[in-house]
């Protein structure tokens, strides 16, 4: 569209010398001829008249154009806040709600897992939600197919880390149970009682179930998260390209 304008206020301004150029060349030929002070005054109103003319479309083409590149500032701005927003959020949801130390929690602080849990539920909606924008506006089918890949990459570890601490959470409730439930037994419960190798039994099988998820978690919860790094990155690069056009 600038490019257009621009063209348009060249081709406007040579007219405009040419048509001047013209009425000089007249002026200087009816001065020697026959050129009187009512052919002066004509010729003076048709050149201010041109000029008025010529000096309004170019202001109007001026502020088209004004208006034009603004919009696209504007624009282009919206883009650039969509994508640091997906970014950040991104970020957040990756580094910081799926990056969680489950050796750090027991019978004694298990609630705290519903928190880690309602937090990254709530930062995968945050993703989304700019995601949306980023498909709203940004005008790259390539940076945009990045983000949707980077997104159901770093899923892959949401999922994963939202079963284990799951699991890990009833795991600790039940073994909480089993320990207050034992206490309540007294100092008399001890084997040779017709519930104790019940209990015991629970205890271990509690306890292997807590060793599985943990052993688990620390094995794969490394791979999935190198793996969403490495699409992070390429959505990195691709967003710093499309920022710096």
């Amino acid at each position: 569209m600038e490019t257009i304008l621009l063209i348009i206020v060249l081709l406007i301004n040579f007219l405009v010398g040419l048509y001047i150029i013209y009425l000089k060349q007249y002026f200087n030929r009816k001065g020697q001829n026959l050129a009187d002070k009512e052919d002066l005054g004509q010729l003076t109103t048709i050149v201010e008249e041109v000029r008025n003319k010529f000096e309004q479309d170019t202001e109007l083409l001026r502020a088209t154009l004004a208006i034009e590149t603004n919009k696209k500032n504007i624009i282009f701005n919206e883009q650039k806040q969509s994508i640091i927003d997906f970014s950040t959020n991104l970020n957040i949801w990756l580094w910081d709600s799926l990056r969680v130390s489950v050796h750090e929690y027991n019978q004694t602080n298990h609630e705290e897992l519903k928190d880690k849990i309602i937090k990254l539920r709530d930062a995968y909606n945050n993703v989304n939600v700019a995601l949306s924008r980023v498909q709203l506006l940004v005008q790259s089918d390539t940076l945009v197919s990045s983000c949707h890949e980077t997104v159901m990459e770093v899923l892959k570890v949401h999922n994963f880390v939202d079963m284990r601490i799951s699991r890990l959470k009833r795991t600790l409730m039940y073994e909480k149970v089993l320990v207050d439930q034992y206490l309540q037994k007294g100092p008399d419960f001890k084997p040779g009682d017709p519930s104790f190798e019940f209990y015991a039994q629970q205890a271990k099988d509690n306890a292997k179930e807590k060793d599985d998820i943990l052993d688990d978690y620390i094995k794969e919860h490394g791979k999935l998260f190198q793996a969403a790094l490495i699409q992070r990155n390429i959505f990195l690069e691709l967003a710093k390209h499309y920022l710096n056009m």
